[in-house]
């Protein structure tokens, strides 16, 4: 396997685990509750949606808009739906 191939492969692997942590997050914020299953599919989700095409442009806009909050520390939108929640 060429170098080019492993980069390609470790960028998605990279990308769906900030998917699977962010769908993790996402329900942690909804709910109160700790159900593993629920968490865990809705890390699967968040996988999925960061990796798919279609999607991945409007996730790697929240990444960046995430990013803008926390180099600038903006306390109150941490606590937004917006920021904690895997889509919109």
């Amino acid at each position: 396997m060429s170098t080019k191939h492993k980069m390609i492969i470790t960028s998605f692997t990279m990308w769906g685990s900030i998917g699977f942590m962010r769908g993790v997050q996402s329900y942690n914020f909804e709910n109160v509750t700790t159900l593993y299953t629920d968490k865990f599919f809705n890390g699967i989700l968040g996988t999925f949606l960061y990796i798919n095409p279609c999607t991945a442009i409007f996730m790697f806009y929240k990444e960046l808009y995430r990013i803008e909050v926390n180099i600038f520390n903006i306390k109150q939108e941490k606590k937004s739906n917006f920021y904690n929640k895997l889509i919109f």
